[in-house]
């Protein structure tokens, strides 16, 4: 069952904790970090809740790139969460410049991912390893 962590225009994160498995989707264009002054304690929130071993559905189909500055942040991200025991990221996305930032942002963390073109299909990969 999935708990709710945080929730705004911006992103949503949910957690689940029988699955150990951090879901995670971004909205829109954010112009900068102010937009979500929140967002990294929400992620060390939704960690925290899980055990090391934990993997993350992240959902960017309705996300924008974001400019440079964001580039840090998202990575910032990526490391806290790989730092606690991330096993890997399904990601889900339909755009291909989002495909290559996220690329990008995986490869400078060194995340483990996988792309996907359906939620389905990436939460199907993740359950099928557990």
């Amino acid at each position: 069952m999935k708990q709710e962590i945080a929730k705004n225009q911006y992103y949503e994160i949910y957690v689940d904790q029988i699955k150990n498995r951090i879901y995670y989707s971004l909205f829109g264009f954010w112009q900068s970090v102010d937009l979500v002054p929140n967002n990294i304690e929400d992620l060390a929130t939704a960690i925290s809740k899980l055990k090391p071993g934990f993997d993350f559905l992240t959902d960017l189909r309705t996300m924008k790139p974001p400019p440079e500055e964001l580039a840090k942040h998202h990575m910032n991200a990526q490391k806290l969460a790989r730092d606690k025991g991330l096993s890997r990221i399904a990601e889900v996305y339909d755009q291909k410049v989002v495909k290559f930032m996220a690329e990008r942002y995986a490869r400078e963390s060194k995340a483990n991912t996988k792309a996907f073109a359906s939620v389905s299909e990436a939460e199907a990969w993740l359950d099928s390893s557990k």
